[in-house]
């Protein structure tokens, strides 16, 4: 990053359960949506299938080619610990990595100390969605984070077709979404992903998509001072904003696949910060780097809207 970031309190080098052998199929979860269920399968987390195949049947899943899977079989074990992972991966795999979750209303009452006992250094917690919807489990989901130690975030469901990307923003900051340098606080994460029903791209063309992401990400930085990290999948990033490269120097990618890699990285990022690969009983993820460079982004030393410095594919950042 352009300037020096303050160690955290945060043990480094948590471990990260071993992935498996690569499954036949990759599998994908439920959306962070609140219209859906959680065992509901609306969104891609990887690939490139049409909507139609997912809704063709009940608990059917898209994958990176044309096949599907019931979204049980990751349940029954497609992640499962003890298996090496695939060789000749990149020193940003392989390097130092935590362990962190993220979660929403759907998850209740969450056991941080039970979390922060088996390594979970980081959080998202979902705060809001679209221009009105805030979590009723938020304040409670994220304090509790903050008392056992759990370096926590929150995070912004978008709906582009519900309201401009600056409404968002500030609604996000005004509920939660807030940055403050307090040495626990992540910065807020903008979750583009697909709808829980309707066009896969909210019936909008790219140019208009990448219109409202700039929009949202600008006013978030005014506000805070901070870039947001953005969430998202290869499919959504690549189908919705025509793999627009314009956030990939200034905003940390937070990618969603669930299989034994982060698979192919869209949008111009040389690396996802963070890796969501799993919802078995909740969204996993990992971060790429140490605890010192888990908290993202230094304090702005330039002019207001100056872009941080990029990610580079060889940083621990």
């Amino acid at each position: 990053m352009g300037a020096t970031l303050a160690l955290l309190a945060l043990p480094l080098g948590v471990a990260v359960p071993a992935v498996a052998a690569p499954a036949p199929t990759s599998i994908v979860a439920a959306s962070h949506a609140t219209a859906v269920t959680p065992s509901a399968v609306s969104r891609v987390v990887s690939g490139a299938v049409s909507s139609a195949a997912a809704t063709a049947a009940p608990g059917v899943a898209r994958g990176d080619d044309p096949t599907t899977a019931p979204l049980a079989a990751q349940r029954a074990g497609v992640l499962a610990a003890g298996a090496a992972a695939p060789r000749s991966m990149p020193d940003w795999f392989t390097g130092p990595r935590l362990d962190g979750i993220d979660v929403s209303a759907w998850d209740g009452p969450v056991s941080w100390s039970a979390h922060r006992a088996k390594g979970v250094s980081f959080a998202w917690v979902k705060a809001t969605e679209g221009k009105a919807w805030r979590s009723s489990t938020f304040a409670t989901q994220y304090a509790g984070a903050a008392r056992h130690g759990v370096l926590r975030g929150a995070y912004h469901f978008a709906r582009p077709a519900n309201s401009g990307g600056v409404t968002q923003a500030r609604f996000f900051v005004r509920n939660g979404g807030a940055w403050r340098a307090d040495g626990r606080t992540l910065p807020g994460a903008l979750d583009l992903e697909m709808p829980p029903s309707g066009d896969d791209c909210y019936g909008m063309s790219p140019a208009a998509l990448r219109a409202w992401i700039g929009d949202f990400t600008r006013e978030y930085r005014r506000l805070t001072g901070r870039n947001a990290i953005i969430y998202t999948t290869n499919y959504w990033w690549r189908t919705c904003t025509g793999n627009t490269t314009a956030f990939a120097a200034t905003h940390r990618l937070w990618l969603a696949r669930y299989s034994t890699t982060p698979g192919t990285i869209p949008g111009g990022w040389a690396r996802p910060s963070v890796w969501q690969y799993s919802e078995d009983v909740m969204d996993k993820n990992v971060w790429f780097g140490s605890a010192a460079s888990l908290r993202v982004g230094p304090r702005l030393t330039a002019a207001a809207g100056a872009p941080e410095a990029p990610v580079s594919a060889g940083s621990a950042a």
